[in-house]
């Protein structure tokens, strides 16, 4: 059997991770059949998103925040992932950069961070991951580019310092 690709290896991370936090919080109840992704599903995860995230709602307006998801994953010397910090929704100025994002969530910014943006087709299957390499970018200029949007699900994959 072939070695499983990088997003293969953050899905079975997160996965895991959602799992334990699921278990802990749902003592006796039986897993519900995953349902096909809807429009209104992604209406009720974009307002579950908003009315969870974390920012400063005191200095950012309502119109100029910017919705991610964010996951943060450590590699080991093995290359096994493993999550720190559970899928998050959080909330930052539209203007902000993603070097800008890493020093909010208290990451550092060197060259052994990688963020992951997941296509669009989350929760229908296989999970793919795309490399966003410039973190200079600001979220709008990504946004025009078509490389993250609102609600876009972030993983950054810190790896062992060199």
């Amino acid at each position: 059997q072939a070695d499983p690709t990088l997003s293969e290896r953050i899905s079975m991370a997160i996965e895991e991770a959602e799992a334990v936090t699921s278990s802990s919080s749902a003592k006796g109840k039986t897993g519900k059949k995953k349902k096909k992704k809807s429009a209104t599903s992604d209406k009720v995860r974009q307002m579950l998103i908003k009315s969870k995230a974390a920012g400063d709602k005191k200095s950012i307006r309502d119109v100029d925040r910017f919705y991610l998801e964010i996951a943060i994953v450590n590699s080991t010397e093995m290359g096994k992932l493993k999550v720190s910090d559970p899928p998050s929704p959080y909330f930052f100025n539209r203007m902000a950069t993603l070097e800008g994002i890493l020093s909010k969530l208290g990451l550092m910014i060197d060259g052994n961070v990688e963020i992951l943006v997941q296509d669009a087709t989350r929760g229908r299957g296989k999970e793919v991951y795309h490399e966003l390499p410039d973190h200079t970018a600001r979220l709008c200029d990504a946004e025009k580019e078509g490389k993250l949007h609102q609600f876009s699900y972030l993983v950054v994959v810190q790896y062992p310092g060199g």
